[in-house]
Formats: C-alpha cells, structure tokens, sequence
C-alpha cells in the first residue's frame, strides 16, 4: 500500500511540476521585415513572431502586431540575464547597444535597450509576467 500511495504521490506532484511552466507562446515564423535579422533573436528562448498566441493559455493574449515586432520567451526566468544574453549577442554581431535604466527591480523589472548597426535601430524590451519572461523586439 505504501509503495502505491509513494508512486501515487509522486505523479501528482511530477504533474503539478509540469503543469506550473510558463505558458509562453506557440512557435511562430518572424514576419518578412525580420527574416534578414532572425539569427540576431535568443537562443535559449521560444520565437513567437508578431504574436504571442498560446494553445497551453487559451483566452490570453490575442495581439497581432507589425511585421516590424517580434516577441520571444526565454527559458530563464530571470528578465536581467536574458537582456544581457540579448544585448551580447547583438553585440558579437557588430551593433552598438545602448541600455535604459530598468524601470522596477529585479525579476519584476522592465528591462529596455537600443541596437544600432548601419541605419537600423532595434528596440528590445524584456520583462517577467505571467507568461513567463517575455522579449519584444521592435525594428524601429
């Protein structure tokens, strides 16, 4: 009986552990605008192109922006890590990167950056809700 109610157990707090990921986004392709930029985006993070629809979190958000914007989940749930990940890829490729004081702090904070190379500007802004840590990349 104990080794029922052990396995039992067991599967129900594996289930809840399961059950309480962020819901993030359904995968998506960029829009066209972002096809030349795509290998700039996370790669430890799920690419939602310019929406952030979610078959685990039905009745969510149902945005649909520009092709020009493209939203992103990390894997980590700390915003201040995935926007230095962020930034230090934009900056291996050649942009210069110009970071804004974050508005909050720590794992409730809006972290916000500029990415300049050439005559293009991208605008990243990365923050922790209830979808997990989200990231909206916005060529300017």
């Amino acid at each position: 009986m104990w080794s029922r109610l052990a396995i039992g157990t067991g599967l129900v707090i594996a289930f809840a552990a399961v059950g309480c990921a962020d819901a993030r986004c359904d995968p998506n392709p960029v829009g066209e605008p972002w096809k030349k930029y795509e290998s700039l985006l996370p790669d430890q993070a799920v690419v939602c192109g310019p929406n952030r629809h979610s078959a685990k979190k039905p009745g969510g958000a149902n945005d649909n922006y520009p092709p020009t914007q493209v939203f992103v989940f990390f894997e980590t749930k700390d915003p201040a890590a995935a926007m230095l990940a962020a930034m230090k890829k934009f900056e291996a490729a050649g942009w210069s990167i110009k970071p804004d004081p974050p508005i909050g702090e720590g794992k409730n904070a809006l972290y916000a950056a500029t990415a300049t190379k050439d005559k293009t500007t991208i605008r990243m802004d990365i923050n922790r809700n209830d979808w997990g840590t989200q990231g909206s990349f916005k060529i300017e």
